[in-house]
């Protein structure tokens, strides 16, 4: 009740609005103050979290690819994972560096693709040891595009890589990983939204005294089913799949679909129709014991006989016609 005018005050304030003194009007809101239009186009997608499942993925990756590596070399090769970032699909291709051998592969069923990228100080590496070089520390990055013949060196290591990458996968479930293409210009490799989140995961490849850089570049709408997957699960996209197919047979057998029996068919002339009239008869080409179609949305399913149950006229169904 503090907060009541006393009547003293109630008089000052009647009068300051008689005189003008007080303003009726509200404050003018600002141009800071307005309200800024929101566009739900431009959106970002906020990403949390780690994927356990992913991370024991890239371990097993890792693993093999060091096979694969130290075979194909004949040196001593080791691959560890490093870090793992999502980031805008347009963020990391501005952050690959000219050139970079970038390969874009395709993953099947899952109808998605991603990136395998070597950046050019492990190219150049590589290279030096399939050719029987020794490089002694860190390679001077040339700054030029990769010949015809290191591009094919490359591709063989790449298309190893992505097998040991296929191997590593189908621990989560079944896929089939194939190379689509090379490129060396980031700008011919845009092969998903600029806006689409990307899981960014960083290999360090060492061998010997030098190492490099193997960058894998993931959608993270496809990987984003296995948050939930603890690692080593078995493959859960068979019971996925019979569980919606139970639920698809449950609304399947609720449709509502139109059964009609054809008890004949005439050829008549339309003159003779015109002419008909009440009581006349219509021969039909079929006779009493000849089954008779039952069609199903106008298409011919079913064949049965004509008869009748509890004072109704029916059909009595008594083969299926041959799919």
């Amino acid at each position: 009740m503090e907060n009541i005018l006393t009547q003293a005050e109630i008089d000052a304030l009647l009068k300051g609005i008689a005189t003008g003194e007080v303003s009726l009007q509200g404050e003018t809101p600002s141009q800071e103050q307005q309200v800024t239009p929101y566009d739900f186009s431009k959106h970002d997608r906020i990403v949390h979290g780690k994927i356990p499942a992913v991370d024991a993925m890239m371990d097993k990756f890792a693993h093999r690819l060091t096979t694969t590596l130290t075979s194909a070399i004949r040196r001593m090769a080791e691959v560890s994972p490093l870090a793992s970032e999502v980031k805008k699909f347009r963020d990391f291709l501005k952050a690959l560096a000219m050139p970079s051998s970038i390969h874009v592969f395709r993953v099947e069923p899952l109808q998605s693709v991603g990136l395998l990228v070597l950046e050019p100080n492990l190219v150049y590496l590589l290279i030096e040891f399939i050719m029987g070089g020794t490089p002694e520390g860190q390679l001077k990055i040339e700054g030029r595009d990769f010949t015809n013949i290191e591009n094919r060196l490359i591709q063989r290591l790449v298309r190893d890589a992505l097998g040991d990458l296929n191997e590593a996968w189908n621990s989560l479930e079944p896929v089939k990983i194939e190379l689509e293409r090379s490129e060396v210009n980031p700008q011919f490799a845009a092969v998903l939204l600029p806006s689409e989140p990307v899981l960014c995961i960083q290999l360090e490849v060492e061998l010997e005294l030098a190492r490099g850089m193997l960058i894998l570049c993931l959608p993270f709408t496809m990987l984003e089913q296995y948050r939930d997957r603890l690692p080593g699960s078995a493959p859960e996209r068979e019971k996925k799949a019979r569980l919606w197919t139970r639920h698809l047979e449950v609304h399947l057998m609720e449709a509502q679909v139109e059964v009609s029996v054809v008890l004949g068919d005439a050829m008549v002339p339309l003159g003779k129709i015109v002419e008909m009239k009440e009581g006349e008869l219509l021969l039909l080409d079929s006779f009493p014991g000849k089954p008779l179609p039952v069609k199903v949305e106008g298409k011919t399913k079913l064949w049965a006989q004509p008869g009748e149950l509890n004072g109704k006229r029916a059909v009595k169904i008594v083969k299926a016609e041959p799919s």
